[in-house]
C-alpha cells in the first residue's frame, strides 16, 4: 500500500480525474494523499482535480525541489490525523454520513466496537465481517490511520472506556473489567497497568485529585 500517489491527469487507459475518483471512493485506499500533476491551467480544469478529491494540484512546468516539500507536507499531515484517529475514544460521537471518506469509516468502526464493548467475545473477525471488509485490509487501513493493529486499537477502546468509568465511580474494579469486555479482573489488571502504568486501583485513588494521572503518554502498542 503506497504512502502517497504522484499522478498526471492526462494518462491512456484511465485519466487521472478518474484514478483519484476511483482511489477516494473506496475505504481500502481513500486514505492515500493523491498529488496531480498536469499542463492544463485553467480554474475550471484545477477546481476538476481538487473535486476528485486530490489533495495538491500541481501545474507543468515544476521543479522538483517544490513536489518533494509538497510530497513531505502530505505526509506530515497524514502523521497528524493518525494522531487525531489514535485519540478517538468509544464515547466519541460521529455522524457516518458527513466527512471524509476515512472519518465516516473510523466512525463505523468506533460505532461497532462500542456496541460491543461489554461482549467477551467480540474481535477483529467479527469487527472485519461487521464492515464487509477482508481481515487483510482492514489490518492494513487500521494500521495506516491510527498506528495500531485492529487487535490493539479494540483492546484500547476497552481500556479508555475503562478508566472513563473508573473516574466516574461507575462500580468496582470487577465490574468495570466485565463491563468493557474483559473476562477476568486479573487480565484487565495487567492490560490496563500496561496501557496507563498504574493499575485500576491506584487510577481510582489518584484520580481523584490528579487530573490526567495515569495517562502514559508514551506508550506505543504495536
Amino acid at each position: 500500500m503506497p504512502d502517497i500517489i504522484v499522478t498526471d491527469i492526462m494518462m491512456p487507459d484511465i485519466d487521472g480525474i478518474t484514478l483519484c475518483r476511483q482511489l477516494k471512493n473506496d475505504e481500502r485506499t481513500s486514505h492515500i494523499p493523491v498529488i496531480m500533476l498536469t499542463a492544463k491551467a485553467t480554474m475550471d480544469d484545477k477546481l476538476d482535480g481538487l473535486r476528485s478529491g486530490a489533495d495538491d494540484y500541481i501545474i507543468k512546468p515544476f521543479i522538483m525541489v517544490e513536489l518533494s516539500v509538497r510530497i513531505e507536507n502530505l505526509l506530515q499531515l497524514r502523521k497528524k490525523l493518525r494522531a487525531k484517529y489514535l485519540n478517538l475514544k468509544v464515547s466519541d460521537n460521529s455522524d457516518e454520513k458527513s466527512g471524509s471518506v476515512d472519518e465516516r469509516f473510523m466512525g463505523k468502526v468506533l460505532q461497532i466496537i462500542s456496541d460491543n464493548i461489554s461482549n467477551f467475545d467480540f474481535d477483529v473477525g467479527i469487527l472485519h465481517e461487521q464492515l464487509g471488509m477482508s481481515r487483510m485490509h482492514l489490518f492494513r487501513k487500521i494500521r495506516i490511520l491510527t498506528g495500531l493493529t485492529p487487535h490493539s486499537l479494540i483492546r484500547n477502546l476497552r481500556l479508555e472506556k475503562a478508566a472513563d468509568l473508573i473516574s466516574r465511580n461507575a462500580g468496582n474494579i470487577t465490574e468495570i473489567a466485565y463491563s468493557v469486555g474483559f473476562s477476568n479482573a486479573s487480565g484487565f489488571t495487567k492490560a490496563f497497568r500496561d496501557h496507563f502504568g498504574v493499575s485500576p486501583r491506584k487510577y481510582s485513588e489518584n484520580r481523584l485529585y490528579k487530573p490526567g494521572f495515569g495517562r502514559n503518554e508514551n506508550r506505543n502498542y504495536p
